[in-house]
């Protein structure tokens, strides 16, 4: 359950500080896509949640197989499109900030995934990197 609460926290915070963010915005072509990134970002999140209360299996195949969390990959990577799309300072700080707290909240995700799934260990083995293949 902490898990879920922190994430909830973790959305309503990083939302909250790219409002902040985008107050000074110069619409543009790179602001739009910066937005639709945005949204994309927050649908994904929403969608993750949902799938998350659902009991389920481990899955190892496609990106799975690469890292094991694919998902925070891609927003890792949405959080440090936008400081550079907007050239914005709060913003990387915001993106750097989430970092760390993704990082925490995946070893304390992966804590209670061992607890609960006794192959996630396995699958932990098999598949090394968190969130970029040879790298983390």
């Amino acid at each position: 359950m902490r898990i879920k609460s922190f994430y909830l926290i973790y959305e309503s915070l990083l939302l909250l500080g790219f409002i902040l963010a985008l107050t000074d915005l110069r619409v543009g072509p790179y602001s739009i896509i910066g937005i639709v990134m945005l949204m994309i970002s927050i649908s994904i999140i929403l969608n993750w949640e949902l799938r998350w209360r659902q009991p389920r299996k481990i899955i190892t195949g496609g990106t799975y197989s690469k890292v094991r969390h694919p998902f925070l990959s891609g927003l890792l990577l949405a959080l440090y499109s936008v400081p550079t799309i907007f050239n914005s300072l709060p913003s990387l700080t915001i993106a750097i900030t989430a970092t760390f707290m993704i990082y925490y909240g995946t070893l304390q995700e992966e804590k209670e995934l061992v607890n609960k799934y006794h192959n996630y260990r396995i699958y932990m083995e098999q598949v090394k990197y968190r969130f970029i293949p040879h790298i983390i």
